[in-house]
Formats: structure tokens, sequence, C-alpha cells
């Protein structure tokens, strides 16, 4: 496994365009509505897997999909005008 595999929280947070924090609140799983990003821990220290976050995002996005489909559904649209 090369280092350029696992990055640290800040690289992390620039790649999704997040704040730390933000990404802080998404490893700990505060984040209604996404799956929790997993990580390695370290002591204090988050590192998060290139590949993981790859699988996250393309997890986050058929979750979104899904959500969006199941929301122009005509039986979804019958629910919310009654």
């Amino acid at each position: 496994m090369h280092t350029a595999e696992i990055l640290t929280m800040e690289e992390t947070a620039q790649w999704l365009r997040f704040s730390k924090a933000h990404l802080s609140h998404l490893l700990n799983g505060k984040l209604r509505g996404l799956p929790r990003l997993p990580c390695i821990q370290i002591g204090r220290r988050k590192l998060i897997r290139r590949d993981s976050l790859i699988k996250w995002i393309e997890q986050a996005e058929a979750k979104a999909l899904l959500s969006e489909s199941q929301d122009s559904s005509p039986h979804a649209q019958k629910e919310r005008s009654n």
C-alpha cells in the first residue's frame, strides 16, 4: 500500500470540499441521511483510505438516486397529496 492511498483528515476534507468539522461529523456517523465514512484511527489521528472514500461516494450517490426515484414515484406523489 502506498502512502498516497491514505488520506489525512485535511486532505479528505479538501477532496470533499467539506470543513474538517463537517468531515468529523461524517466519520462519527452524525450526519442524517449519509452513511458513516470508515476511517483508521491511530490515537487521536484519523486516516481515510482513498478506496474507502471512493466507495463511500458511490454509496452516497446510489442512496440519493434511490431516494429521488422513490420520491418521484406515483405512489409517493399520491401520499404527499393526501
